[in-house]
Order: structure tokens, then sequence, then C-alpha cells
């Protein structure tokens, strides 16, 4: 798990902006080892192209699309780390973590919006077209961070800030006129935002949720009744969730929403319905883990893992579509059927995470260590992807 642990932080973190990246790209000379320090930044698209939205607004398939998510994610394993074992060090780590997010609102021009990722060549350039998702990850690292005894009081007079800034940029978007959409930062619709409307069930409670943060930070009223407004409806399309066993994000970011929502609540018949759909996704969820885990401990399965990344530009793409006067391009590499390293491995620590997020919920016996078998088994110098990241994560979940 140590293992794990430093590949993520040494290999993926940039001290310029305090951000995870996606991957990680070598020289061709390089073989089969990841060998160049700096292999998940020197291949990421310029500031220039960054600013023109190329090859498409949300930096899909870029190497800078998912640093938020990876935050959040990490924050919570820090946490979690924190909580089993004490080591101050991981104060620091947090703090680091956490200035990365802040980086990520501060450079926007609308206030509440929250940038996938930002350049390290110029610390400033960033694309404009946000995700739910990426929202979902920073409110839930910053309220865990807010919550553990790893912030100072800066820390939680920034946290209060932005998530009211969240939550006033709901406010003003998410409305039928918009399709319900949190817009884009240049103001017009953009793809995967959608808040409210028809939505997946796993969908729902998001909204709800930044609502719930930024009331329980701020302890302003407002955010409290916007809140309540949304919280019945929210819950009642919620019921019908079940897992789609190629898709355990969208597991994993449910849970987290109702994690909050459960800690945030003051009724006490809420709190009860909120653990009960935790437990419902922990079931589904929590039985896949050792069977995924064994599945990649073939030969086969584990040369997967090592499946080589290429520059964005390299590689071909897909044509999305021509969006609010935005034309999507998505070199994503890391949906190609040949590429068996990333959402299979990251699946695996998902699965066990969504379980270990339910209070009082015992995992299959066997979990902890499959886990750990598995985070051993990864080649570490030949592996590119942040993935090993949710193995981190449920390992100190579980442990907590």
């Amino acid at each position: 798990m140590e293992k794990a642990w430093n590949f993520i932080w040494e290999r993926f973190f940039d001290h310029r902006t305090c951000l995870f990246y996606d991957y990680l790209v070598d020289s061709p000379e390089s073989g089969d080892i990841v060998a160049r320090p700096d292999a998940a930044t020197w291949h990421l698209p310029d500031p220039e192209l960054i600013r023109r939205d190329l090859p498409n607004p949300c930096g899909h398939g870029t190497g800078m699309e998912d640093s938020v998510l990876t935050a959040g994610t990490a924050m919570d394993t820090v946490a979690a780390r924190y909580a089993v074992t004490g080591e101050e060090r991981m104060r620091g780590l947090a703090s680091d973590i956490y200035r990365g997010m802040e980086l990520c609102m501060d450079v926007c021009s609308r206030p509440g919006f929250v940038a996938r990722s930002v350049s390290p060549a110029d610390g400033v350039s960033h694309y404009s077209n946000s995700s739910r998702d990426q929202f979902t990850h920073w409110v839930w690292g910053a309220w865990v961070l807010y919550r553990s005894p790893l912030s100072d009081e800066g820390q939680r007079d920034s946290v209060r800030r932005h998530l009211s800034a969240i939550a006033a940029r709901c406010e003003e978007d998410v409305r039928e006129e918009n399709g319900w959409n949190l817009l884009r930062e240049d103001g017009r619709i953009g793809i995967v935002s959608q808040m409210w409307g028809e939505l997946g069930p796993h969908e729902y409670l998001r909204l709800p949720m930044f609502y719930a943060a930024a009331w329980k930070t701020t302890g302003e009223a407002h955010w409290g009744k916007m809140y309540r407004q949304y919280r019945e409806e929210a819950y009642r399309r919620s019921l019908p969730f079940q897992c789609a066993s190629g898709q355990t994000y969208i597991g994993l970011q449910m849970q987290y929403s109702l994690r909050l929502l459960y800690e945030a609540e003051e009724e006490e018949e809420w709190r009860e319905k909120y653990h009960g759909l935790m437990r419902n996704l922990a079931q589904q969820y929590g039985v896949m883990a050792v069977p995924r885990a064994k599945a990649l401990m073939t030969p086969e399965a584990l040369a997967g893992l090592n499946w080589a990344y290429q520059p964005w530009n390299k590689v071909r793409a897909y044509y999305v579509g021509f969006i609010g006067d935005k034309i999507y391009y998505n070199p994503g590499q890391s949906e190609y059927r040949e590429n068996r390293a990333f959402y299979p491995l990251r699946a695996v620590g998902e699965c066990a995470a969504v379980a270990a997020l339910c209070p009082g919920y015992r995992l299959p016996e066997g979990t902890l260590k499959a886990i750990e078998e598995l985070a051993e088994a990864v080649d570490y110098d030949r592996h590119h992807t942040c993935a090993p990241l949710a193995l981190v994560n449920a390992y100190w979940r579980m442990r907590t």
C-alpha cells in the first residue's frame, strides 16, 4: 500500500499547481519503463491551446481532465489515513491538496466555477467546461477537510467562502431555461453539467449536496432552505438506483453525496433515510470488490495494467459535437477498448470505498487482503495511470 501511495504522490502530483494529473507519458526511446520524472505533465496542451478550448472545452483525454476528481479522493484518503495513524505529515499533504483545489476556483472568471485542472506551465490556464462530477469531488474534498482535525481556521474560512460561491453559482445557473445546467465559465451551456430535470438516479442528490454543504459550513439559513427545497424529490428519484457494473465511479459519487447529507442533516428521520440508501449502495458494490480484484490477478490482466498512454495529440479522437459555439473532439485514451489499465483497476477500489463510506457496514471477509494483493501486483515502473489511488483510498477508508 505504501508503494501505491508513493507512486501517486511522486509521479502525478505537481508542486507548481498542487494538483494531480491524469496519466504518464514517456519518450519512445524509454521502452516500456516510465522513466521521465515529468511524465505526468510534459505532454499537456500548451496554454494557448487551452485558452482556445482545444481539443475540447473539457480537456477530455489531454492529461489534465480530472485533477479535481483526483483531489477530492486524495483528500478523503489523507483524512482517513490520519484518522487511523495520527501521522502529523498528513496535515501538510492535506494543505497541499487544498491549495490545488483553491487554485481551480481562484483562477476562474466566474465566481463559484470549478475548473477541472490548471496548467502547470503558467499556473492559470484551464478549460472552460467543468462537470457535475468535478464539482462533486471538490465539495466532498472540502467537506472532509473542514470536518477534519487536519484543517486550520484559515482553511475552514476558505472552505466556507468557496462553498457559498458554489451554492450561489448553482442558484444562478441551474434553471429550466438553462436546461438545469451549471454553465461553462463563458456562461454557455456545455456538457456533463446537468444538475436537475431528467437525470440518472445517481445524479439527483448532487444539487442538495452542494446546498447542504454551504448551509452547514456557513450557517446561512438561505442555503438550508435551498437544500430542503430539493431534498424530498431528490431522495425519491434516487431510490431506483441500481449499480452499473462498468461505471463504479457513479456509485462512489452518489455515496459521497449521501454521506455528506447524512452528516449535515439535523432531522433523524432524514438521517435514517440517507443511511438506508447508503447501505443499499454498500450492499450492491461491496460484494464486487474481491471478484474484480481476483480477475485482475491473471498474467494477461496484469500485463494489461501496463497499457501505454500516448501524447493526446498523437492518438485518434472522436467527434462529440458542436455545443455552445464550441467544438468537442475527445482523444479519450482511457475509454479505448484495448486499454485495460485504468477503469478496471480503479473500479476495485471504488467498489470497496462505496461500502466503506457507509457507517456500520462490514465488507465481505477478504476484501482488505484482496486490495493489498492487487496493489502489490501492480508494476509501478510500467503503470501509466493514477488509478492506484482508488486502492489506497479504499484501504484507508476500510481501516477507519
